[in-house]
This record gives C-alpha cells, sequence and structure tokens, in this order.
C-alpha cells in the first residue's frame, strides 16, 4: 500500500481570510475567532475585566434614616495615626468619626481665633479678618479617602476650605474651595501630620454659615485581594495553620469582610441605625450585598484627564454628567452639567479639558475636578504673543463634534470644511476671520477630523479625501495645503490612529487605510488597505454604523471596533459588534473578537502602568486583552451591580492542507496538539465541498483524573495531599466552591496548561482538508496541525 504524504502547520502567526483555503502559506489560518497568537500559538484571548474602581457607584452613608432598598456604599471603620510609621485602625464601627455635625455642642469643636462662633445649631464668620480654621479630631487616617459633606446655608463674599489633613495636603484632592450657597460633597484625601482631623478653613474675606457636616470613610477600593479571617495573617499558609479562614474578596482594604454594600431591608423601618454595629457585625435593618458594580448608565464617551500633580483620572460622560475616577477611588458626579445630550469628544489643553459636544450644543470647559464642567466664557489674554493675531471680533470657540491640541492651540473642525485656531495658550476664544481656513472649499464632502502627523503637520480627513496641511505654527501665515488622495477618505473620526510614523483609519467600504512616510520622507497615501487580509470580515461590516467605529494602539496591536452584520447590541442598540485586531510583531490580522461591544477605548494607569481599556455600551468601564490581568471567562455586570463571569468561546480553522498537490486526495487521519485549561473543545475536519465534515466527540479535560498510570487515584480539588504538581493529570485548572480552601503546600500554578495530542479519522476526499477547533470555555492553544492522505494518482485503479 502506499505510504500516505503529509502536511500541516508547526505553529500559527495569524489569519488570511481573502485566499482560497488551499492557497494560504503555512503557518497562516483561514479564520480565527476570539484568538491570540503568541510564540506560534494559537491561544483564547484574555477575559474582560471589569474596574471595580472605575464604576457609577452609589452614594456613601451617611447618618440619616434611609427608605427599604435603599443602597449604601459604607466602609463603617474609623481610624486613627499613632505614632508608629503604620496607620493602625481601631476595633470601633461608627457611621463616622465626626461629633456634633450639626454644632449643637460648641465644645466639640476647636476655633483657632475669634472669628468662628458655634451657636444656635450653625457655625457662622461675621467678620473679614485672617485665615482661620475650625476644627475636630476624628481618627481618620493618613492616606485614606473620605467623604465630607456640609451645607453653607448663608453667605456673604469669601470661601470655605475642608480639609482633612494640614496645607500641605494635595491640592488637586484635599483643597476644595467653596463658596456661595448650597450643599457640597467632597472626596479628600487625609495628610499631613494633622491627618486625623478635619479643617474648615475661612479665608481672609469669608463671611457666611456653615451647618450639616458630615464625615464617612468611602469603601473607595472594592480588595481584589484574598485575606485572612484573622488579619494577623498575611499568607494562606499561616492563616490555615492558625485555625483561621482564608476568605475571598469582599469588601474596602478598611474592612474587608463587610460590605462595602448594604442595603435597607424592611426591619426596623424609620430607625436611624448604621449598617455595621459596634463589633463590625450587620445590624438588623440592613443587608449585606459585598461587591458590587454599578454601571454608568447611558454613556456618550470617555477620555482621560491628567491634573497639575500628574494624578490621572478616567472621565465618563453620561446622561446624568460627567464622572471622574482613578485607581483606588470609586467615580464621583463633577459638579456643573448635569446631562451631556449626546456624543462627546474630550480634548485636554494644559491643565484643562474641552468637551465638545457636536455643532448643534455648545463645549464646556473644566478648569478642575471641584469645578466640573461648565459653559466656555471667554477670557481675555493675560499677554500678547506674536501668533496671535490682532484686532476685535474675538469670539468662543465654535461647536463641534471634535478637535486637537497643536502647537499650544485648539484646531477645530466644524461647519463642513472650516478649521478654526483659538488663540495661542487661550484657549476660549478665536477670531473667526484671521484665524480660520478651509479644506478644499466648495467639494461635497464634509471634514470628519483632524489628526497630528508631526511637530508642524495635520492630517485632515474629509468623508471622501485627505489632504495635509504643513507649516501649522506661528499665526498660521506659512500654512500650504496638499492633497493626499481624492479617492477615499475616513469613515469614523475616533477610527484614526498613529501606527509608529503612519497613521491608520477606516474609511468607507474599503477597510482600514494607511498614510506612511516613504523612503524619500514623502507623505502618501497607500492604495491597497491594511485590510485587504480580512475582506470577508470588511465586507460584512454595516456601513450604516461605520461612524461608530473606534481604533486603539497598544500591547503591539491595532485594535478597530466596528459594527458587523446587523450591527445591534443584545439589547437591540447600534453598536460595535466585533473587534479587528492586527499583531505588529507578527505582521498578521489575528481575526476578531466577538462577544464585545466596544463604544470607545481608553487607557488608564490600572495596577502601575497604562493598560487598553474600553468603554462599553452597557455603561461599563472593562480592561481588555491583557495577559497578565484577563482569566478565562469575561466577567459581566447585571443590573443590580452583582458580577459573574461567562466563558470565552473561540475557534480556528486552519489553512487547506492539500499535500503540495492541485489534485484530489483521499484523507486518512488528522492530529492535533492543543494545551488546554479547564476546556471544553471540538475538532473536526471539512473538505472542499458542501458541509463535508468528519467531527470527533467533543473532549472535556478533567482536573481530577490522571491519564497514567491507569491506577492513580484522583487528585482531590483543594490540593490536601499537596500534590498539584505530579504530571499527567488532565487538567491543572483550580476550581473552588465559595466555601473551599486549597492548601498552597509546595505550590500551584492555576496557569498551567496540559498538552495533549488527538486523532482524528477521515474518510471524505477532496482537493485539501481543514481542520476545525472550536471551544466552549475555558483555555484552548493549538500548537500544531498535520493530516495525511493519498494523493489522486496513488489510490485510482482507473482513469477515463
Amino acid at each position: 500500500m502506499p505510504a500516505y504524504a503529509t502536511d500541516g502547520d508547526q505553529g500559527f502567526g495569524g489569519v488570511n481570510m481573502r485566499l482560497d483555503p488551499g492557497q494560504i502559506p503555512p503557518g497562516l489560518a483561514a479564520n480565527a475567532r476570539n484568538k491570540r497568537f503568541l510564540n506560534a500559538v494559537a491561544r483564547t484571548r484574555p477575559g474582560v475585566v471589569l474596574l471595580p474602581w472605575s464604576n457609577k457607584a452609589e452614594d456613601d452613608y451617611i447618618h440619616k434614616v434611609y427608605a427599604e432598598n435603599s443602597i449604601v456604599r459604607y466602609s463603617g471603620k474609623r481610624a486613627f495615626v499613632d505614632s508608629t510609621a503604620t496607620p493602625a485602625i481601631t476595633a470601633s464601627y461608627v457611621a463616622s468619626g465626626l461629633i456634633d455635625g450639626g454644632f449643637d455642642d460648641a465644645s466639640a469643636w476647636d476655633d483657632s481665633g475669634s472669628r468662628w462662633s458655634v451657636a444656635n445649631n450653625v457655625a457662622t464668620v461675621t467678620a473679614t479678618g485672617t485665615v482661620e480654621n475650625l476644627t475636630q479630631t476624628i481618627g481618620t487616617t493618613a492616606g485614606r479617602d473620605y467623604l465630607v459633606t456640609f451645607e453653607i446655608t448663608a453667605w456673604t463674599n469669601g470661601n470655605v476650605t475642608p480639609f482633612i489633613g494640614n496645607s500641605s495636603s494635595d491640592a488637586t484632592i484635599s483643597t476644595h474651595r467653596l463658596g456661595k450657597i448650597g450643599k457640597f460633597a467632597r472626596i479628600l484625601h487625609a495628610t499631613g501630620t494633622d491627618s486625623d482631623k478635619i479643617k474648615l478653613q475661612a479665608d481672609a474675606d469669608f463671611i457666611g454659615t456653615i451647618d450639616n457636616v458630615a464625615v464617612s470613610e468611602p469603601a473607595q477600593v472594592q480588595n481584589r485581594d484574598y485575606h485572612c479571617s484573622d488579619h494577623a495573617y498575611t499568607t494562606e499558609a499561616t492563616c490555615v495553620a492558625a485555625g483561621e479562614t482564608w476568605v475571598k474578596p469582599q469588601g474596602p482594604l478598611s474592612n474587608p469582610d463587610r460590605g462595602p454594600y448594604f442595603k435597607r431591608d424592611d426591619n426596623a423601618a424609620g430607625d436611624l441605625v448604621a449598617p455595621l454595629d459596634g463589633s463590625g457585625d450587620v445590624n438588623d435593618g440592613w443587608l449585606d450585598q459585598g461587591s458590587r458594580v454599578f454601571k454608568f448608565g447611558t454613556t456618550y464617551g470617555v477620555g482621560l484627564y491628567s491634573d497639575p500633580n500628574s494624578v490621572e483620572y478616567i472621565l465618563v460622560a453620561t446622561s446624568t454628567g460627567v464622572y471622574a475616577a482613578r485607581e483606588g477611588m470609586l467615580a464621583f458626579k463633577l459638579a456643573g452639567l448635569v446631562d451631556a445630550g449626546g456624543p462627546v469628544t474630550f480634548v485636554q489643553a494644559f491643565n484643562q479639558v474641552v468637551m465638545f459636544r457636536g455643532e448643534e450644543k455648545s463645549p464646556y470647559l473644566m478648569k478642575n475636578l471641584t469645578a466640573g464642567f461648565t459653559a466656555i466664557v471667554q477670557e481675555d489674554n493675560t499677554e500678547e504673543f506674536e501668533e496671535n493675531d490682532q484686532g476685535d471680533g474675538t469670539q468662543i470657540i465654535p461647536n463641534a463634534s471634535n478637535a486637537i491640541y497643536f502647537q499650544n492651540r485648539l484646531l477645530i473642525p466644524h461647519t463642513r470644511d472650516l478649521v478654526s485656531a483659538s488663540d495661542f495658550l487661550n484657549i476660549t476664544r478665536y477670531l473667526p476671520v484671521l484665524s480660520s481656513f478651509r479644506i478644499n472649499q466648495g467639494s461635497a464632502d464634509s471634514l470628519v477630523a483632524l489628526h497630528k502627523f508631526d511637530s508642524t503637520t495635520i492630517v485632515c480627513f474629509k468623508q471622501s479625501s485627505v489632504y495635509m496641511v504643513r507649516n501649522v505654527y506661528g499665526n498660521l501665515t506659512d500654512l500650504v495645503l496638499d492633497e493626499m488622495t481624492s479617492g477615499y477618505g475616513c469613515a469614523a473620526a475616533k477610527s484614526i490612529v498613529s501606527v509608529g510614523r503612519d497613521v491608520w483609519f477606516l474609511s468607507d467600504k474599503r477597510g482600514v487605510c494607511s498614510l506612511g512616510i516613504t523612503e524619500s520622507g514623502a507623505v502618501q497615501g497607500v492604495d491597497q488597505p491594511i485590510s485587504e487580509p480580512i475582506q470577508p470580515l470588511i465586507d460584512r461590516i454595516n456601513w450604516h454604523n461605520a461612524h461608530l467605529a473606534v481604533s486603539a494602539y497598544a500591547n503591539n496591536r491595532f485594535y478597530i471596533a466596528v459594527s458587523l452584520d446587523s450591527g445591534l447590541d443584545p439589547d437591540g442598540n447600534k453598536s460595535n459588534t466585533a473587534v479587528l485586531i492586527f499583531d505588529f510583531l507578527n505582521q498578521f490580522w489575528t481575526g476578531y473578537d466577538d462577544g464585545i461591544y466596544v463604544k470607545e477605548w481608553v487607557e488608564p494607569i490600572v495596577w502601575g502602568r497604562k493598560r487598553l481599556c474600553f468603554l462599553g455600551y452597557d455603561g461599563t468601564i472593562n480592561l481588555y486583552d491583557d495577559i497578565e490581568l484577563g482569566g478565562i471567562e469575561d466577567e459581566t455586570v447585571d443590573s443590580a451591580g452583582v458580577r459573574s463571569s461567562t466563558p470565552i468561546t473561540d475557534e480556528l480553522t486552519t489553512r487547506g492542507y492539500n499535500l503540495g498537490t492541485p489534485d484530489r486526495k483521499k484523507w486518512h487521519a488528522a492530529r492535533v496538539n492543543v494545551q488546554t485549561l479547564a476546556s471544553t473543545f471540538t475538532a473536526s475536519a471539512q473538505v472542499d465541498g458542501v458541509e463535508e465534515q468528519t467531527v470527533i466527540s467533543t473532549i472535556t479535560t478533567d482536573s481530577t483524573k490522571y491519564d497514567k498510570p491507569f491506577y492513580q487515584a484522583d487528585y482531590v480539588a483543594t490540593n490536601a495531599n499537596d500534590d498539584f504538581n505530579v504530571p499527567y493529570r488532565q487538567d491543572y485548572s483550580v476550581s473552588l466552591g465559595a466555601s473551599d480552601e486549597i492548601l498552597i503546600g509546595t505550590g500551584i500554578n492555576p496557569d498551567f496548561h496540559q498538552e495533549s495530542s488527538h486523532k482524528l479519522r477521515l474518510r471524505e476526499e477532496g482537493r485539501y482538508t481543514q481542520v476545525k477547533i472550536e471551544s466552549s470555555q475555558g483555555s484552548t492553544r493549538l500548537a500544531s496541525v498535520l493530516v495525511d492522505g493519498l494523493p489522486r494518482n496513488q489510490y485510482l485503479r482507473k482513469e477515463t
């Protein structure tokens, strides 16, 4: 009998979906979904991770009567600073360390001078003078964040500033100058030698009255670390050895065993009672809700803001206002704008942020987090610069959908083909005639967006053409306009992204296109779309939703979220329904991700470095494609804030193996080598034809079973026998129940992937055969594929 000929791949680097499967070069697959190609292995992508500190948190508890079903965030621990370097925590659970926030007892407060007086249940300053503090020691801890609320009930002039700590406090967090009548709530960071005190500081001009001061420790950090029921033990081994319990993450760092969310039930209705009692137990009338992530609701955009001290915040525009959040602090609502009203773009200019809201709505300006976003007021220039055109007639910057900050100005595309430049170092105003220029006036297409190309050049993207504007500096008198291409333009403003020295963007019905620098240094458009190898995916784009597309460059990959097929999310809303990925290390497309609905990308600092995240259409912010922090499932959350996880389904279809000849073959067998973790997968083979395929049984690995020796006893999931690393177990995943514990012993590695080989018997004939691996759960890595068969001339006995 003739020997079987073989074909296969010893590894995988990407996909080519355009070519006939039998023409695809070795090392490339014909299709991949939810896969990454790393070290020549096709692996399941990392799971999506919800950022628990970036959600629209429920209000922090204040000492008042709550209605049934009210949800509050509450830590309950008061703290103090002792003489050691480490802050100590008392055992006292209270609503707040503050005594007499309603100013019933003057003795509870310390007045540093003669201006403050406490009487008639208020604190009042009646005359101007020197700066003075009204102080109380409340046991707050250095380094923690606290919620301070109070009311200014009468005001003549000046400002009152709440501090937790001394005058060396972080100016962007702890120094909030407040004036005029109203109720105020601020998150303050306790710092300095007086970090155990609250200070209400009246400036020299303040005359007014305050009341209803409250301080509580917000549950600002939902602990993601396991911990011991007795906090004297910091490792699982010492904890278990002491007879204590190694428990899962739950509440804030200062109180990891309860909350941080509590729900009011109907018991003791109408009573004034805190969620926790003096021993840290849940009071009658409250239910411990554990860790929750609450969605932002209707969202319109996301951006980043870096304050003067380089502390970075995520900004989220919603239908209920604008929220800010950073790692270690849950989101808090900014003052000012109540409803963003529609899609927005955030642009930072020095220490300020402009929020553009479209050509039908005026932009808003945020000068600091305390003030929030307010309507722009035209400001005079503090100095005269030769970069500014001289003359009268300046106006507030125009309405627009987006802009860029370039050469110390805002450049704003608007009114079809007009670009207006704000004053130099003054983003509130511009001179309409002298500080504006048109891009191909009279053409039928409109400006979509501007993008920085180099220090003096911008790219102007229109719907059907692309232009370069050079010499953008000084008073803009030396501008030069060049047409790059009139054959195609940009379909979505937020699809434009710099990739090295090139600029990539989505072009209407062409796909992902590129502007690059030639060897001579000239800039030119690349005629062949970058996305040509994945043209079948480009053909599936719902071009009615193409304007929703958003791109990012991170992790040496280009990501573009697009709307495929119906273009609807699970709630029936128009959305981006897939992410297409190009891997620059492999120089190939990796296919696409589905089950992910990206509204906009953002790269905040998470665990010490910039990481790619996205704002979802469901109102959550999620960490994406992070091999370090992502698991084997996608984290999700329901409308009540309860978190859960969903298995990632993925698939890969290999190229068509043809044994190096165009003839038909009689296929014999396929062998696949996989590396699995808690995996269930199916392998099948198909030949060129209609539904001609062979399927083997679905394979589910078992973390308690050994492949050999046959007499090996089942592994105990709690690792009670300290035998986690014994070889030949089918699967090395760790799966525990809510109350289970696991013995660390000599060590465990929950990311171990077990490698195995599987044979698929084939009975079909065809010009080529393809192998398809589909996974319904866990992590499945495809390392190699080998097929064998007989060419036509070796198995035919008769030819006609």
